[in-house]
């Protein structure tokens, strides 16, 4: 267990011997890993920033040849950082931001502080990648902005990925009983969708994410199996039976009865800063419910690359570009897809079809590409563009009150 809290040794800082060159290094390893508010740990330097490594390498080492650190490290399993905790790998003068990783094999938890700035006379922002391999909770703080560069990068690389709303503390995970009821002394039963069941249902609360816009300077990278933009409560209970003997008026009846039902609360608004860029790659899907959104601002770019979308919500940029890629199918159910200055509209499956139904897609000059090789389906949706090409390329399109606008450009 390595802790740092509030003693002399909790202010770590590394640079060169003359004071005045690039930042050193700074490795808090250990199995659990604990960084207090008051931990401070700074690899800044003049002309670059440093590293810092608190719980392993970029991905947990798991791919050498991308390693930031010159030695392979320890993995943490745990990894927890108190708001508070600050992690500094400047460049103060000219030079790019540094690299700040924190990684745990299991689960990480953060509302910790970090900067990894470029020069206020030249250079680009930093690298930070803030993941548990398996969860991943975080609040935090990132900023990788460069007054006069480009701005660095932030990773987010769990299993699942669980993008919340400010309802309640991403870095709590709970399980609570509900339904309960009681029909006599000696045993308890449970109610739930008009049937009686033994074991007390349960709804799980998963460790997520806040991306407060206020709080993080940086393009975006989301790397999961599954990406959800939403506090998802999953409620379960065991297949069990029920034989109703003795209870008044109640049939004899047997059941055998298993549930999972799914409540989405909190879909989560994820709004970029000043033309930073959104990616989020996803082996498996990517669901956006029912009041969630992206926002990108200025040039900034929205990609997403999933097996399978389940689109609900709304994505919006200004002249940047708008891309969904699809290995299995891309399902738009009521979504919108909208860009105000000029940005594009790519929508991709490669071996899957795509499916419009009740959603917009609404641009001014960009052009408008749907591709599948299959099938397209478009049901009560519109494609609007001021001066952008429409082009939808599948070998099958199937259009039932589709509306498109168009005014100088063409539909192919």
């Amino acid at each position: 267990t390595h802790c740092i809290s509030s003693a002399a040794s909790d202010v770590y800082k590394r640079q060169s011997m003359d004071n005045g060159g690039k930042g050193g290094e700074i490795q808090i390893l250990g199995n659990t890993i604990t960084l207090s508010g008051t931990a401070l740990l700074d690899a800044s330097g003049a002309t670059g920033g440093g590293k810092i490594f608190v719980g392993g390498d970029y991905e947990g080492g798991a791919n050498p040849p991308n390693n930031y650190a010159s030695e392979p490290l320890q993995n943490a399993s745990t990894l927890k950082i108190d708001k508070g905790a600050v992690m500094n790998a400047d460049a103060t003068v000219q030079g790019d931001g540094g690299v700040v990783i924190n990684w745990a094999d299991g689960t990480t938890v953060s509302s910790g502080s970090v900067s990894a700035k470029g020069g206020p006379l030249g250079g680009n922002g930093g690298f930070v990648e803030i993941s548990g391999k398996q969860k991943l909770g975080f609040a935090g703080e990132v900023n990788l902005s460069a007054t006069r560069g480009r701005i660095g990068t932030l990773l987010l690389d769990p299993d699942d990925l669980w993008i919340i709303g400010s309802g309640r503390d991403p870095n709590e995970e709970s399980v609570t009983s509900q339904y309960k009821h009681y029909l006599d002394s000696s045993s308890d039963f449970y109610w739930y969708n008009e049937t009686w069941v033994t074991t007390a249902p349960v709804i799980t609360q998963p460790l997520g994410v806040i991306i407060d816009p206020a709080k993080i300077q940086a393009d975006m990278i989301f790397s999961a199996a599954n990406v959800y933009f939403t506090d998802r409560h999953t409620l379960t209970y065991e297949q069990t039976t029920v034989k109703w003997e003795g209870f008044g008026n109640l049939d004899r009846n047997e059941y055998k009865k298993f549930v999972e039902n799914t409540y989405d609360l909190n879909p989560a608004q994820v709004v970029l800063s000043k033309s930073a860029n959104l990616t989020i790659t996803a082996t498996g899907q990517i669901w956006m419910p029912v009041g969630s959104s992206v926002t990108a601002t200025g040039t900034g770019q929205v990609s997403m690359d999933a097996s399978s979308f389940n689109l609900q919500g709304s994505i919006q940029s200004e002249s940047g570009n708008i891309s969904l890629t699809s290995q299995t199918g891309v399902d738009l159910k009521g979504a919108t897809l909208k860009s105000t200055d000029g940005g594009s509209f790519m929508i991709t499956s490669s071996t899957g079809n795509i499916v419009l139904n009740g959603s917009q897609i609404e641009g001014t000059s960009g052009a408008v590409q749907i591709t599948a090789p299959n099938s397209i389906s478009i049901d009560n949706s519109s494609i609007t563009t001021a001066s952008g090409n429409i082009m939808i390329l599948p070998e099958a399109v199937v259009m039932d009150e589709l509306s498109i606008e168009i005014e100088l450009g063409a539909v192919i």
